[in-house]
């Protein structure tokens, strides 16, 4: 009695262990090939990064994962994914998509009949040409037969961030998913070629060196955010693996250097709030650091460091712009606007990254679209500053042709004065003149008389 109550129990666990295993087993649906199998897969952790595919096929410390997408941050260990797929579909040729562009290395494993390996590597540390399709995001084969169930393991290693979103898709929705992100960077990159060309435009007409640094600022965000997306290393250095690996940082490090200097020439920050204004030089001053460690290729440490310094001087730049909008600069009340947008788009993007808010089309895409929604904005905060100082100029011209006109008034005037003076003087000097001339005339007169008799007296004597 005793021992088949023991039977009963170990069949009882037998089944409940076989319900849990089926259960973890990624079954294809066309019906549901949006959603993550994050919470089908077991994770291991190799903190030597040395595993091979045996010793990882044989431990025992794999981890069901309880995340749709799974995260680990910056680590320096190797992360092993073990999954099964059932295709209960005729189709057997499906898709594998691992939608984080961003990886530098992932070599996915399947387990073959005979208990061989065949394995598929990709990664930003190879040349993009040698994938097998044209796409940012990671694409492997997966054959099935209908009614079978292959086993995979994925190892994945990177100096970035570690997020795993996993897919098993139709090719016919990989050949969407890949259409509907080239169609929204095409959007993303045209709103911002259209920006650039536009101040480019404002710039050559009117030299105000403002837009000249926008269209900079533009550029370099606009790089970023598609290197993110992983669209700079198919278009512009698609043979070079190791700049790829670099580029991100130093794009993140490029529009923190035009961000601020936008912001300080926009603002006028060395006149409006000069101690303010002194900060952002130890921004630049971290940022060097950081400059270096990428061009040493410590990668993980300038990334630590980038982020320490993105989120504080993020939020000092909407401090400063702020403050100076409170001395009543209007240019700056579009710009803290703006800046809030973006922020909000990058504080989304951040809490998809700490999985607080799921990894979705929505929380991809929303730095890319806070960047544009700022551009726009920015636009009209330039626009705006140039009616300001249009009016300024306006008013100025207006005030020195007020003073002219007085000037010219007080001219006249003077000139009038100066010449009822004149005219005056001038009456005072012919008076005088006809005064001396009568006394001449009387002097001579008198000096006749006087002559006369002493000539008569004269001519008395000698004619005695």
């Amino acid at each position: 009695m005793k021992n088949i109550k023991q039977l009963f129990y170990l069949l009882f666990v037998l089944v409940f262990a076989c319900k849990a295993i089926s259960g973890n087993v990624v079954v294809f649906s066309e019906t549901e090939q949006n959603n993550y199998i994050g919470k089908y897969v077991w994770i291991l952790e190799d903190t030597s990064g040395k595993m091979n595919i045996h010793e990882a096929r044989n431990s025992g410390k794999f981890k069901l994962s309880t995340a749709d997408v799974p995260r680990f941050g910056f680590t320096s260990s190797a992360i092993w994914v073990k999954f099964q797929v059932k295709n209960p579909l005729p189709k057997k040729h499906l898709i594998l998509e691992l939608g984080a562009p961003l990886i530098d290395e992932a070599e996915l494993y399947t387990l073959n009949d005979d208990s061989t390996f065949t394995s598929v590597t990709v990664g930003q540390n190879k040349p993009f040409y040698s994938r097998k399709y044209d796409s940012p995001t990671y694409l492997f084969d997966l054959y099935i037969e209908q009614g079978s169930t292959k086993t995979y393991f994925m190892k994945i290693k990177s100096y970035d961030q570690i997020e795993i979103p996993l897919k098993v898709i139709s090719t016919m929705q990989t050949f969407s998913s890949v259409t509907t992100h080239n169609f929204m960077l095409g959007i993303y990159c045209g709103i911002m070629l259209i920006m650039v060309f536009y101040n480019l435009f404002i710039y050559f007409s009117i030299r105000d060196k403002s837009y000249l640094y926008y269209v900079a600022y533009i550029l370099v965000v606009m790089l970023t955010q598609t290197t993110f997306q992983g669209y700079t290393f198919k278009y512009l250095w698609p043979s070079c693996p190791r700049f790829e690996v670099a580029s991100i940082l130093l794009m993140s490090i490029l529009v923190g250097f035009a961000s601020v200097e936008f912001l300080r020439v926009f603002l006028n920050t060395k006149q409006n709030t000069p101690k303010l204004d002194k900060v952002f030089l130890v921004a630049y001053f971290f940022y060097g650091i950081a400059t270096m460690l990428v061009i040493m290729g410590i990668y993980q440490v300038g990334w630590v460091l980038i982020l320490s310094i993105v989120s504080p001087l993020s939020m000092y730049m909407l401090f400063v712009a702020i403050r100076v909008a409170g001395m009543g600069y209007r240019p700056a009340v579009f710009f803290s606007v703006a800046w809030s947008i973006f922020l909000v788009g990058v504080f989304i993007y951040a809490m998809k990254d700490f999985g607080i808010l799921p990894h979705n089309n929505f929380t991809v895409y929303t730095m890319p679209v806070g960047s544009a929604i700022e551009t726009v904005l920015l636009s009209f905060a330039l626009a705006d500053r140039i009616n300001i100082l249009k009016k300024e100029k306006e008013e100025s011209q207006a005030e020195v042709v007020l003073a002219l006109q007085e000037k010219e008034k007080l001219i006249r005037e003077q000139n009038t004065i100066l010449e009822q003076s004149v005219n005056e003087r001038t009456m005072e000097l012919k008076e005088a003149n006809k005064q001396l001339n009568e006394t001449l005339t009387n002097l001579k007169d008198t000096q006749t008389q006087l002559i006369n008799p002493e000539k008569m007296a004269s001519l008395g004597q000698l004619t005695a």
